[in-house]
């Protein structure tokens, strides 16, 4: 039976940055109360009910990905949620440190507007893991919904380099996102100038204060020669670039593909696939892509 905790506020970001920063040094997955020790993700739904974001909150959301749409941006709802995923991810039954995890891949469906001052009720629930040619890989499940009605869902991948997966798991689908490094005949194209700060800002708006995002010193020892954006600031911005074209219900997949090193300039290629929307985040030069996106309207 699945146990599901009901919490009168958002966990403080601050203090579970500090024990996911602690569950990064080596052998504290052995400590009492730290995650790091290995076997499959706990089954407990952690659950927020009528929260919402700040009007000061959501200003410096849509300035910061440049949303412009109606009602709550697509991925706003996961604000909410992510205090959540960071509880569950520093909570001592976590099988992997939250610092050095990869997020390989984003879906969001959201099966109505909603409006920018509706509170909603969240569920966070882990899922895996599964197993993954680089190690192993877990979801997290999170629900936006009014009076138990759902109306927003989103399904984040992330991958623990070097974990294992039990032998006879099954690996994760992947995502219908559209195939090559080029865009197809007829796209058209924008640029974005992504400032040295841009991970700093997001940062603030998003409580995501991951020390990879955050600065060039803090990026390098997790591999990075400078800080890189949040893949959920780049899922934002191509939202925010659909601009009146995103449907009431429709469903968002992202690939993160190759990391963005700030300051960058990349460019966001656009063309449609049948009903779908297909798009390329890619490097000024058009040699690498950063991410791929699919759009495709949910009919109601």
């Amino acid at each position: 039976m699945t146990d599901v905790v009901t919490l009168s506020k958002a966990p403080g970001l601050l203090g579970t940055y500090g024990k996911a920063a602690i569950a990064a040094l080596p052998l504290a997955g052995k400590l009492p109360g730290f995650p790091g020790g290995g076997g499959p993700v706990p089954t407990t739904v952690r659950r927020l009910e009528g929260v919402r974001l700040g009007s000061d909150q959501l200003a410096e959301l849509r300035k910061v990905t440049e949303d412009t749409t109606e009602g709550l941006p697509l991925l706003a709802p996961h604000l909410l949620a992510f205090p959540l995923h960071m509880a569950g991810m520093t909570d001592g039954s976590f099988p992997y440190p939250a610092i050095g995890t990869v997020h390989l891949d984003n879906l969001v469906e959201r099966f109505e507007r909603i409006p920018e001052d509706q509170p909603l009720d969240i569920e966070v629930r882990f899922v895996g893991p599964f197993p993954h040619r680089k190690g192993a890989t877990f979801q997290i499940e999170s629900e936006a919904s009014v009076r138990g009605k759902v109306l927003w869902r989103e399904l984040s991948t992330m991958l623990r380099v070097g974990a294992r997966a039990k032998k006879d798991a099954e690996e994760l689908p992947s995502l219908a996102l559209p195939e090559g490094d080029e865009p197809a005949a007829g796209a058209t194209a924008e640029e974005w100038t992504l400032p040295g700060g841009l991970g700093r800002t997001y940062a603030g708006v998003s409580g995501d204060r991951n020390p990879i995002h955050m600065s060039d010193l803090s990026a390098k020892p997790f591999g990075f020669p400078k800080a890189i954006i949040h893949g959920m600031w780049t899922a934002s911005r191509i939202a925010a670039a659909l601009g009146d074209d995103l449907p009431d219900a429709a469903s968002l997949a992202v690939r993160f593909e190759r990391p963005i090193l700030l300051p960058a300039t990349v460019s966001l290629d656009r063309w449609t696939t049948g009903a779908d929307t297909d798009l390329l985040v890619r490097s000024s030069n058009g040699e690498r892509v950063h991410a791929r996106a699919r759009l495709t309207p949910i009919s109601r």
